[in-house]
């Protein structure tokens, strides 16, 4: 499986990075139990960042990949064991090994899902040397796939929430279907009453108030369709969303004194409510790609709103995200969205691998939806993703 397939399947999982540990805490406490760890972790690595989404004994959020160790777990299916990281050239200098925690020992394990996915490890960590003998290692692995399925878990629960919810929004159209056509035949059965009447045909009549009352019965069942609540837990809102990729992106952002605003509109006397689908993947690949190529003291600002397309009958979520980077030449731009350009270096030589804007187009394109990218060498990137909800 390459990077991008990887990349697919992770954020098919959809998940909400900064809502997993109660999820996982277990885990990695069991981890930490079984090897006498001072810390363990569960990381979760996408293109440019790794997640820590549940930890024991450290409050550590998320690590840039290219610092990480377990970038290089999810390279193979083998458990990776690191006996000395201030030894070791890729490590030594690294913050959590010269100071903070001054971490020595790693041992990892990849998180692989039932379609081969690497999507990241479990790791314990230490500032000695474990030695860790069979039964702990084979313990530990029996952990790993606990926390593959307690993922894989939490992506059914949110499968079949969205399909209960697409249920319910079904159930509210044919409501809604239903009840112009029967008011429609309520209006021409009173026509019709009335000129019987006139006309004196008590038969019909009679036979013409037993279908008006039937078709009042009707509906009022659509009117009691239309007015029950059918929304999921799960849904989102353009301010939840702003607020969850705030939350996932400021820190970065801060890291690196660019100044992210994300800002949500919906003009709508009733917000809006929608699936997460995909949502936090393309936003957040797409803010992770703003913030790389904008300088020191550049602004990255994101705009979440709804837009109604009448003709359609159909609302649309736009996502757009501005920047006052490096900007790409229009050939750069053929390249990133056909999938053939090289990794650029961001803006303080951070490392890229070349997939975040193809993954986009294609999780948009699975949605339906459009993306457009504006840029000009030197003034930065306009993204605009269109997804219908």
């Amino acid at each position: 499986m390459n990077e991008l397939e990887r990349l697919v399947e992770l954020s098919e999982f959809n998940l909400d990075y900064t809502a997993l540990d109660s999820e996982l805490d277990d885990l990695t406490g069991l981890a930490a139990q079984i090897c006498g760890a001072r810390m363990s972790l569960v990381n979760l690595i996408d293109r440019y960042t790794q997640w820590t989404v549940s930890g024991y004994g450290s409050d550590i959020g998320q690590t840039r990949r290219e610092d990480s160790a377990c970038q290089y777990t999810i390279e193979k299916d083998t458990p990776l064991e690191l006996k000395s990281l201030r030894e070791d050239a890729r490590f030594k200098d690294k913050d959590y090994v010269c100071s903070g925690p001054e971490l020595n020992y790693y041992y990892g394990v990849p998180l692989k899902t039932k379609k081969g996915a690497r999507i990241g490890a479990l790791c314990v960590l230490d500032k000695f040397d474990l030695e860790l003998n069979d039964e702990q290692t084979q313990l530990l692995e029996k952990v790993s796939h606990m926390v593959v399925r307690r993922l894989e878990s939490i992506k059914r629960i949110h499968l079949l929430e969205e399909q209960l919810n697409e249920a319910v929004k079904s159930k509210r159209k044919v409501g809604h279907d239903v009840r112009g056509p029967v008011g429609g035949i309520l209006g021409l059965v009173d026509l019709l009453k009335n000129d019987f009447k006139e006309r004196g045909l008590s038969e019909f009549d009679e036979m013409l108030t037993l279908i008006e009352n039937s078709g009042q019965g009707v509906l009022e069942l659509a009117d009691s369709i239309l007015t029950k609540e059918g929304r999921s837990t799960t849904e989102y809102t353009c301010q939840i969303l702003a607020e969850k990729l705030e939350q996932l992106y400021a820190p970065q952002a801060l890291s690196k004194k660019v100044n992210l605003a994300v800002e949500a509109h919906d003009e709508s006397k009733s917000p809006a409510h929608f699936p997460p689908k995909a949502l936090l993947q393309i936003g957040g690949n797409l803010i992770n790609n703003a913030i790389k190529f904008t300088p020191e003291g550049g602004s990255v600002t994101v705009r979440i709103s709804m837009k109604e397309d009448e003709d359609a009958g159909a609302e649309h979520l736009i996502i757009e995200v501005d920047d006052n980077g490096v900007g790409m030449s229009d050939d750069r731009i053929a390249e990133i969205m056909q999938g053939r350009a090289e990794s650029a270096l961001g803006t303080v030589g951070e490392r890229g691998f070349g997939l975040g804007l193809p993954l986009v187009r294609q999780l948009v394109e699975k949605e339906k939806g459009h993306l457009v990218l504006k840029s000009k060498e030197g003034e930065g990137c306009h993204f605009t993703v269109q997804m219908p909800i």
